[in-house]
């Protein structure tokens, strides 16, 4: 297709095939796909139902693990953790 023809969106039902067939999802994601269906679902188009997956390809790109799971927060080492102890 050319480039001006995409609609950089696809079938809800497809992008689960896809996933499903092609990425390694995380063991916690595989036990509760429920959450997997509402972070998909939350880029879906409410005319055509599709999903907008550049719109989700660049979310995931953005996306801080350390930020999002407090890792950023917490001290990696013994010595970060007693520099914090002399900072307080």
């Amino acid at each position: 297709m050319n480039d001006s023809d995409k609609s950089l969106t696809v079938d809800p039902n497809h992008m689960m095939r896809i996933i499903e067939k092609r990425v390694e999802v995380p063991h916690q994601l595989r036990e509760h796909k429920d959450m997997l269906y509402d972070y998909i679902r939350e880029f879906c188009d409410d005319k055509t139902g599709k999903i907008h997956y550049a719109a989700m390809a660049s979310d995931l790109q953005a996306f801080n693990f350390d930020k999002e799971t407090n890792f950023g927060i917490l001290p990696r080492s013994s010595k970060s953790i007693s520099s914090g102890k002399h900072s307080i």
